[in-house]
């Protein structure tokens, strides 16, 4: 903590100056040393504020409007469980750093190294529990489906039918890897071709051109992407076969603010009972929509 250690040194060096004058000669020396030591207590407090630790907080880039890359500031994420988690830091007293870390599978590596101490606006997996401390209980829900284009030669009419065709998902979606393994369970003779992409543009730009003849993404940020797009009335979804899923605010488990878990749980039990998360919902929807009309 060096600035609490240079307010240490100034007052040693008040306390030399003040015994240092001595005699009548020396009075406004004595007055200067006294209304400088009067001082210290508030030069204490800034030192110690400034000494503390700011909680990191990320988010996934491309996931409104629970979490996406601001357009207004590039280095910060934005959306409902990003105010979400301000909200509740400075409610506790707590600083707050926004911090854009990349890609969603970069973010997830950062907090697994311990580079920063929350994300945002996620859901859980047995993955991420190794290295991520869920606050329950979840925000909000949300669920992953099948976007398929309109007009396919051969539409999908449920999630199996996804066996015989080439589908396409964005790098380190957990709803990938979900949909797979259900896949797998049951239909152990079949491989199901998912081809990965790194962002979601590309994603439903392969499903537009016809590259791939199925998608995999959350309903809600895939219906807002698809609006920006243009091509939301291009589009149907369909049920991906996976159960509803929560999305969490996460501490890293390297972090040392985890110990405000229970105190974050009370917060978010709170903020659900009495209208503010439903308000924040509203919020981004409308704020993601006005930031990102179509390409």
């Amino acid at each position: 903590m060096p600035a609490v250690k240079e307010a240490a040194t100034v007052l040693s060096n008040l306390q030399t100056m003040k015994g240092s004058c001595m005699g009548f000669a020396n009075t406004i020396c004595q007055r200067a040393a006294w209304h400088l030591m009067l001082l210290l207590p508030l030069l204490f407090t800034f030192a110690a504020a400034a000494s503390e630790p700011s909680l990191i907080l990320t988010g996934s880039p491309v996931y409104p409007p629970f979490s996406w890359q601001s357009h207004s500031n590039p280095q910060q994420v934005t959306g409902i469980g990003i105010e979400l988690a301000e909200t509740i830091s400075n409610e506790l007293g707590i600083s707050v750093e926004n911090h854009y870390a990349g890609p969603w599978k970069r973010v997830q590596n950062t907090a697994e190294n311990g580079d920063v101490d929350m994300i945002a606006g996620l859901f859980v997996t047995k993955e991420r529990e190794a290295y991520l401390d869920y606050v329950y209980p979840p925000f909000m829900m949300d669920e992953s489906v099948i976007f398929t284009l309109k007009g396919h030669a051969v539409p999908l009419k449920n999630w199996h039918d996804a066996a015989s065709k080439v589908g396409g998902g964005l790098l380190g979606d957990a709803s990938i890897t979900a949909f797979e393994q259900k896949a797998q369970s049951h239909f152990p003779d079949q491989k199901f071709q998912i081809e990965h992409v790194a962002t979601v543009e590309q994603l439903f730009k392969k499903l537009e051109y016809g590259r791939n003849d199925y998608i995999i993404y959350g309903l809600h940020a895939g219906l807002a992407y698809a609006q920006r797009e243009g091509v939301r009335d291009k589009i149907d979804y369909i049920s991906a076969g996976l159960p509803k899923h929560g999305m969490y605010l996460a501490f890293a488990k390297k972090s040392a603010f985890r110990s405000y878990k229970a105190a974050f749980s009370q917060k978010i039990i709170a903020y659900k009972a009495n209208g503010y998360i439903d308000a924040l919902i509203k919020k981004y929807e409308t704020k993601w929509q006005q930031e990102s009309g179509p390409n």
